[in-house]
């Protein structure tokens, strides 16, 4: 392998680690973020309580259960994105996992891509107001799209990179 491949090629692993890092640290601060709205946002906690007893739900219930129902969705919001960080840096370091790697960002890039559709939808509802929080948020997702999309240039690159060291090496 010439040393402009292996130049190009580290470079790449360490992006997808790097990325990989970064993604996973994107997903404490999506909990952070989720927590701050529940406590300060236009959703809070004691609101989605109130409303679940003026339904005729025990208030101890409620509590219970919105309460374990939160914490398992941050739960999940963790764990995908360690899943997909922790699989970006094993690609970056060793080109294992692939195929759980290209499927795992795959899906949360997706799902990400979708979920943005939501701010403009939410505006047009009239759901959604315009302000410093909203428009934080919007900066956030598109981040999270961009290390996305940038984990897969990596790692096409870094496929692209071996299958040329490779060719070169048979000839």
């Amino acid at each position: 392998m010439n040393s402009e491949t292996e130049i190009k090629l580290r470079r790449y692993k360490n992006n997808l680690a790097i990325g990989g890092r970064g993604y996973i640290i994107f997903g404490i601060w999506t909990v952070v973020k989720l927590l701050m709205e529940l406590s300060m946002g236009d959703i809070k906690f004691s609101r989605i309580i109130d409303e679940t007893v003026q339904n005729g739900v025990n208030r101890l219930f409620a509590v219970v259960f919105t309460t374990a129902s939160l914490a398992f969705l941050f739960a999940i919001i963790m764990i995908v994105h360690f899943m997909v960080g922790k699989n970006a840096v094993r690609f970056g370091k060793s080109q294992e996992n692939r195929k759980r790697f290209y499927i795992y960002t795959s899906i949360v890039a997706l799902i990400n891509i979708i979920g943005l559709a939501a701010y403009p939808i939410g505006i047009v509802k009239g759901a959604t107001t315009i302000n410093l929080t909203f428009i934080a948020s919007i900066m956030v997702d598109l981040s999270i799209i961009f290390i996305l999309i940038d984990l897969f240039y990596s790692a096409l690159m870094i496929d692209k990179l071996i299958k040329q060291e490779s060719v070169e090496e048979e000839v």
